[in-house]
Formats: C-alpha cells, sequence, structure tokens
C-alpha cells in the first residue's frame, strides 16, 4: 500500500498524483475526468501549497512538502528524547542485580544473546575490538531465523579496530566483508589489549580473562564508569591504528603500510 500524504482524502490524493504525472492541466479538463468534486479537491491541494498556477500543476514534492518533513523530524527527535528521559528514569529505578557493575557471561549462549543485543539495539555507535583468536559470533552469511543480526538494519554508526593476526581465520575475513558491506569504518592494529563490543557507550562487553586463559567467559559492563573506561579505551586504540585503504583482499600489515 503506497504511503500517502496525512490530512489529504483518496480522492484528493488521486488528484495530487494525477498532475504529478500530466504536468499542467486546464481545470475543465480535470472536471472532466474527475467530476465537480475537483474543486473543492483542488482548494485544498492549493491551500497546502501542492498545486499553483493557471493552467494548474503540481509543486515538485520535495519542495512543497519540505516543512513536513522537517516539522516531523522535529517531532521524532522530540520523542527520541523523551525516550532517553525515561530510560534514565528506568536505569535510576532498576539497577544491575545485586548493585554489580559486571555480570559474567559464563556460556556461548549468553554471549551469543548479548552480542546481538548490543549490536541490534544500538541506535548511535557500535565500537568494537576484534583480536586473535577470532571467535565467530556472528559469522557472515548466516542466515539461521535466531539471529536478530540479519533482520534489523538500524543505523548506528560502527567503529572496528581488527588485529592483523585475526585474518589468519577465514571467518574473520568474511566478517570483514560483512562489516564493510554494513559501512562499517575498520582501522587495523599489530595487537589490541582485549576483545570489547560497546554499544552506544552505555553497555559493553569484555573478556573475563586473559586471552591464553583457558576458560573463556565474557563479561558484560552496566552504564557506569567502568563502560567509560572503556570508551576511553578504544578511543586511544582508534588513534593509534591505521586506517583500511586496501580491499579486503589486498589487506597491507599495519607496519608495512605505514612504510610505504
Amino acid at each position: 500500500m503506497p504511503h500517502r500524504i496525512a490530512g489529504l482524502s483518496l480522492e484528493q490524493e488521486r488528484l495530487y498524483r494525477h498532475l504529478l504525472a500530466t504536468g499542467p492541466t486546464s481545470i475543465h479538463v480535470l472536471e472532466g475526468q474527475f467530476g465537480r468534486e475537483v474543486y473543492a479537491s483542488l482548494y485544498e491541494l492549493t491551500v497546502r501549497g501542492l498545486v499553483h498556477g493557471n493552467p494548474l500543476m503540481a509543486r515538485r514534492p520535495s519542495v512543497a512538502m519540505n516543512g513536513v518533513l522537517m516539522a516531523q523530524a522535529a517531532e521524532l527527535q522530540r520523542i527520541q528524547s523523551y525516550v532517553e528521559e525515561l530510560d534514565h528514569i528506568y536505569e535510576t529505578g532498576h539497577p544491575p542485580e545485586g548493585g554489580d557493575a559486571v555480570t559474567p557471561l559464563v556460556s556461548r549462549e549468553q554471549i551469543q544473546h548479548w552480542f546481538e543485543t548490543l549490536t541490534v539495539t544500538a541506535e548511535h555507535e557500535i565500537q568494537q575490538f576484534i583480536t586473535h583468536p577470532f571467535l565467530p559470533l556472528a559469522p557472515s552469511g548466516r542466515t539461521d531465523s535466531n539471529s536478530r543480526l540479519d533482520l534489523v538494519n538500524h543505523p548506528a554508526k560502527c567503529r572496528v579496530i581488527v588485529e592483523w593476526k585475526t585474518f589468519q581465520s577465514q571467518p574473520a575475513i568474511n566478517g570483514l566483508h560483512h562489516s564493510l558491506d554494513r559501512g562499517c569504518e575498520i582501522r587495523l592494529a599489530d595487537r589490541l589489549p582485549h576483545k570489547l563490543l560497546i554499544g552506544d557507550r552505555r553497555m559493553a562487553m569484555t573478556p573475563r580473562y586473559p586471552r591464553d586463559h583457558t576458560v573463556r567467559q565474557m563479561l558484560l559492563v552496566h552504564p557506569g564508569t567502568l563502560v567509560d573506561f572503556l570508551v576511553e579505551v578504544f578511543e586511544a586504540e582508534w588513534e593509534r591504528a591505521l586506517p583500511l585503504t586496501a580491499g579486503p583482499c589486498q589487506i597491507l600489515r599495519p607496519r608495512q603500510a605505514g612504510a610505504q
């Protein structure tokens, strides 16, 4: 079903679309096609600034409805600010269980769930470290219905820093292609301190133990100063990392790229 202009009747919408398609048309011709009711419809379209001139013609929609678009954008921004305010109230009244700043994620299912949650629900920015050994939580090309990553196209900005050694893994290369396809900005580093995923600078995931530890558990970091610290760590590494300028299959080792 096509979108309609709010406030217009079906007949008015049909008349407006007709004028968009046919160009300048005399009122007598329109009366012959739409009947005497055309006068009331034309009055409404004229008042709204959608139609003008003699013979009658439609204004370019992007010009005629610019004010409507700006008003709706302002209303959307107001609603987003209101929801953020309510979220803040909710978080104040619902601190992490037990008052803990972090929650251990001890199973792969928990890690997968929160990886998808932080990625899918981010509205502003995703920040991520990808380190060796690569852990394919969301393999590229995955089509199973259990992955929300394949079903949601959210607008969040995405910045990723990747350890060069990670690209010994074919799933990691596939993941790089997937990230590039969705518009992520990617930089390369020789070594990063740990894996990391931050959603909207509010919540984060990072390993519970060093990378050489046999137990691969993660920590879910709740809103607070620890997340702020992890954001600072990311930004510091981002400044040191080298932008990915070559194609995914022609990646140069960072120190080699810098020497050229």
